[in-house]
């Protein structure tokens, strides 16, 4: 009870749990970074070279990120990156993948966007306990963490899940040595493609009507919760009312 009750009155955690997981649902590149090798470029052996450009991006990512947030305001840089993010995902569904080359340059792009929003997560979670303390005189951390690595794997459960439910809806075929129609393996294409970007936008949505903590006023609360200021001088230098 004491932690469905913390949770419901964390609005800001609310907010930004619903936003990553729309933003989620319907990533299916993860799940079908095996099916577009195979049956859009024409050969298994891009299943690494599609993981790798996939992942090995974050690597670099990680080193900047910090420096970048020096410089600009964390929500700001999450929503641009966010958009960054669908503005490459539609390149790539309308570029196609014909030239492999500029394909996998433009997954190397989206991920070095989806890095930096991705990275920030964690940083949005303490955000959200800061909040708490400051508001309810309450710093459930462990909740608010614990939150988001169960979100995680509700994500991961249900994403794959929608992905073989889409598959199945374009006519997908199982076997080995099965030929997939035209159909379908444009609907593998417009699922990689274009899925992304329809979670993506009813999550920055989401954020922008219902997130208001801003990096200024959740410097003021943690002064607050520490005690350095009272909570009027708090109140008298936020940005809006919390």
């Amino acid at each position: 009870k004491d932690i469905i009750t913390s949770l419901l009155r964390n609005k800001y955690l609310l907010v930004y749990t619903l936003s990553a997981i729309v933003g989620s649902l319907t990533d299916f590149s993860g799940t079908l970074n095996a099916y577009v090798a195979i049956h859009c470029l024409g050969d298994q052996s891009y299943i690494t070279l599609l993981s790798l450009a996939s992942a090995v991006p974050t690597l670099f990512v990680v080193l900047f990120v910090p420096k970048l947030l020096e410089k600009v305001e964390k929500y700001n840089a999450y929503m641009i990156t966010r958009i960054g993010t669908i503005i490459v995902s539609l390149a790539i569904y309308f570029i196609g993948y014909q030239n492999v080359g500029l394909f996998l340059g433009l997954i190397v792009v989206k991920t070095l966007f989806a890095s930096v929003w991705g990275i920030m997560a964690i940083m949005f979670i303490a955000d959200c306990v800061e909040y708490a303390q400051y508001r309810f005189g309450e710093r459930n951390s462990g909740i608010a963490f614990a939150t988001k690595a169960f979100t995680n794997k509700i994500i991961v459960a249900i994403t794959g899940a929608l992905g073989m439910f889409g598959l199945a809806a374009y006519g997908f075929v199982e076997g080995e040595g099965v030929v997939q129609s035209a159909r379908t393996v444009a609907g593998i294409w417009t699922l990689y493609g274009l899925g992304p970007i329809v979670g993506a936008v009813i999550s920055l949505v989401i954020l922008m009507v219902g997130y208001k903590l801003r990096d200024t006023d959740v410097k003021l609360m943690i002064r607050c919760n520490n005690g350095e200021i009272t909570r009027e001088e708090a109140e008298k230098n936020f940005s809006r009312k919390f």
